[in-house]
């Protein structure tokens, strides 16, 4: 009996959560549809096609996707490893992990850079980028799963895909400008897609992270990045 009314107890408490989560849900999907039309719009009237348009929600979506990650390393690691010392030989706290753990992500522009490049070179733009997400998103699993050395280590798989994906978004992006009518619009077009995406992205984190949690946030934006990237991969 005291099972059952313990049980009782969560499911009320938790039905407020979710009556918001889906009030969220529902006034993102009208403003979602407000601004898509927008830019549809917008972009018809430039003449851009299909293509162009992926290329931008991609872009858009990746940017949000990190800026989600990158706003909240600190805090995710904190509640995952606590504020112990990781490594009591180096004095490691949460604080110095997490400035490593960015500091791998915004070099590995320049160090793996060359590297993915050469692999699209060989494989294609458009498997790499299947590939990338492909790993992305193991890498995040482990990351809402494992505890400890391996979850450092899938944050920096991660980071490191994920700067992957933005180089070949990027260089498909340059391909689509270089077939678009009016070339310097869609590069403009795309770098302010990246560039709200990459606002979006930390305000969303702290809206969501009451009703979510930093794990189901996570999962939720990996989620959006992968469809995003199959969507446009159809149309490449």
């Amino acid at each position: 009996m005291t099972s059952l009314t313990a049980a009782l107890t969560m499911f009320l408490a938790a039905i407020p959560r979710v009556i918001g989560f889906i009030v969220i849900l529902v006034i993102g999907w009208l403003i979602a549809g407000v601004l898509a039309a927008a830019v549809a719009a917008l972009l018809r009237a430039v003449r851009f096609n299909d293509l162009a348009q992926r290329s931008g929600l991609a872009g858009f979506v990746h940017s949000a996707f990190e800026g989600v990650l990158i706003s909240t390393t600190s805090l995710y690691l904190a509640g995952r490893l606590g504020g112990n010392l990781l490594f009591p030989g180096l004095g490691t706290r949460i604080g110095t992990l997490a400035g490593f753990l960015l500091a791998v992500r915004w070099t590995s522009d320049m160090l793996f850079g060359p590297a993915i490049g050469a692999l699209s070179d060989r494989i294609g733009q458009a498997r790499t980028l299947v590939l990338l997400a492909s790993v992305l998103a193991f890498m995040m699993i482990g990351v809402v799963s494992l505890s400890a050395l391996p979850l450092i280590l899938c944050l920096c798989i991660l980071f490191v895909a994920s700067a992957g994906l933005l180089i070949t978004l990027a260089a498909l992006a340059n391909g689509v400008a270089l077939r678009a009518e009016r070339p310097h619009i869609y590069v403009g077009v795309y770098a302010t897609a990246v560039d709200a995406g990459a606002a979006v992205g930390p305000l969303l984190a702290y809206f969501a992270t009451s009703l979510l949690g930093l794990s189901g946030q996570y999962l939720l934006s990996a989620a959006a990045l992968i469809l995003s990237i199959l969507w446009y991969r159809r149309a490449v």
